[in-house]
């Protein structure tokens, strides 16, 4: 008998396979919001603060990572 709190190598796959399945499903939905993110940062690759105050913007962020 194992624990409750014992993740079998099976069960492991399945939840990160679900996890990266809803990270690309939300960037699909939000690419135009990466698009606008992309086209504001500067040439390091690094973006002003003032652009997640787009619209939806901090939730694409937050819904990615």
């Amino acid at each position: 008998m194992l624990p409750s709190t014992c993740i079998l190598p099976s069960q492991r796959q399945r939840i990160d396979d679900k996890r990266a399945e809803k990270a690309r499903n939300f960037a699909i939905e939000h690419r135009h919001i990466y698009a606008e993110l992309q086209r504001l940062q500067d040439s390091t690759g690094h973006l002003p603060l003032n652009s997640l105050r787009l619209s939806g913007a901090s939730a694409a962020m937050c819904g990615y990572v």
